[in-house]
């Protein structure tokens, strides 16, 4: 049992904290409804190529004030339905 116990015991502990923002994706509904927008324009936003995903983004007009392209890419990665 004593070489069980000590095969078994821990040498070494990492501790890593997760922050609320690496388990969730927070956006207000203007942001969404606007990445929601851009990605109807595309069409199936996975398989498109980027320029065409850009060029959606900026004929979107008018977006939210400081909403990036990857901002939008963010968004739309996180799946928001309409219950969201």
């Amino acid at each position: 049992m004593a070489k069980l116990t000590a095969a078994l015991r821990a040498h070494q502990i990492v501790h890593d904290e997760v922050g609320i923002s690496d388990l969730l994706e927070i956006a207000i509904r203007e942001e969404v409804e606007f990445a929601k927008r851009v990605q109807k324009e595309v069409g199936d936003w996975s398989s498109a190529p980027l320029p065409e995903k850009v060029t959606a983004y900026e004929e979107c007009q008018p977006r939210p004030e400081r909403m990036t392209f990857e901002r939008v890419q963010e968004i739309i990665r996180a799946g928001f339905g309409e219950a969201d």
